[in-house]
């Protein structure tokens, strides 16, 4: 019974340090593809100064009624809306009418 744990845990080492070789190899093709050849040590500089920013950019986000939200604002607004629950007393059950009480 022991050999078999033994066995099972060594052969499940070597799935993990397997994964974990291959993650190292994709994540230097990633960093490769990433970096210009003109000065390949400009991104671990700025990852190594902390001024690497991660620009995202919001997508077109549709309306419920089919037209797209057109600026930023316009898109959180919409986000917003769609995301968080109208507050209204007439939907709240006992427990929320306890703790509205309680303020």
């Amino acid at each position: 019974m022991r050999e078999t744990r033994k066995l099972q845990y060594l052969q499940e080492k070597r799935k993990y340090e397997a994964t974990q070789r291959k993650a190292k190899v994709e994540s230097w093709k990633q960093y490769c593809n990433a970096t210009t050849s003109a000065n390949p040590w400009d991104m671990v500089y700025q990852l190594a100064t902390g001024k690497m920013r991660n620009c995202s950019t919001l997508s077109n986000i549709r309306r419920p009624g089919g037209t797209v939200a057109s600026g930023m604002a316009e898109k959180l607004n919409v986000m917003m809306e769609h995301f968080t629950p109208a507050d209204e007393v007439v939907t709240d059950n006992d427990y929320h009418k306890l703790i509205n009480g309680a303020k």
